[in-house]
């Protein structure tokens, strides 16, 4: 898993791995906005076309659809720990690599360890882990074969109130090795509520006035 690394600008995203000043990737948020980000963002956004995901709005909920596949490949069994895990996102996500299955079996446990000694029940977290599963291979499967390289995927999201499980889920992919950036058109309080005091991401502050009306 990588370092987060601290961004001055928001073209450091751009930079390669061998152009930074030691080897690790940003997670950034941006809630201001003036003409001056404009050429950034949209590099940002074609680097996230081309070399990465793009998402916009929320990332809904699994449907009934996506579960039953889950289940015809995994079956319906779950226990929140490393070796299940690894075991289990080895045949989820087959174009995942082995050390970054390792990786994250081991962060996943973690959380789910964590959750239960904060006595959350068994059922909320293997909805967690479906969940989880699901976001992983429906939307951010196109990353995998491109983690560990020179060029450094990017993600870009354009939130409108980020949740819990999706702050999870973006950390768990920063720390594979790729770079976020999440667009807060309607402003940094629904991230501050789920991380006040801004452990897992930086907020940059490039521009001072509002996002336009009606920005997508």
């Amino acid at each position: 898993m990588l370092e987060r690394l601290s961004a001055e600008k928001l073209r450091d995203l751009l930079l390669p791995m061998s152009a930074r000043r030691r080897r690790g990737v940003y997670f950034v948020r941006l809630c201001n906005w003036d003409e001056g980000v404009r050429a950034d963002v949209w590099a940002c956004h074609e680097a996230a076309r081309k070399r990465g995901v793009l998402l916009e709005g929320q990332m809904h909920n699994p449907d009934d659809r996506q579960l039953s596949y889950m289940r015809d490949v995994l079956g319906t069994g779950f226990a929140p720990d490393a070796d299940f895990l690894a075991g289990a996102l080895e045949k989820w996500m087959p174009r995942m690599s082995a050390a970054n299955r390792q990786a994250l079996a081991r962060e996943m446990a973690g959380h789910f360890t964590r959750l239960a000694q904060a006595g959350k029940p068994e059922s909320a977290v293997r909805n967690l882990y479906a969940k989880l599963m699901c976001w992983l291979y429906y939307r951010f499967d196109r990353l995998m074969p491109l983690l560990g390289g020179d060029e450094v995927p990017m993600v870009l999201y354009d939130c409108r109130g980020i949740t819990a499980h999706e702050l999870l889920m973006l950390r768990l992919i920063n720390a594979l090795g790729a770079d976020i950036l999440l667009l807060e058109p309607m402003g940094d309080e629904a991230y501050l509520r789920q991380d006040p005091d801004s452990a897992f991401s930086q907020r940059l502050a490039p521009a001072a006035g509002p996002f336009p009306e009606g920005f997508s």
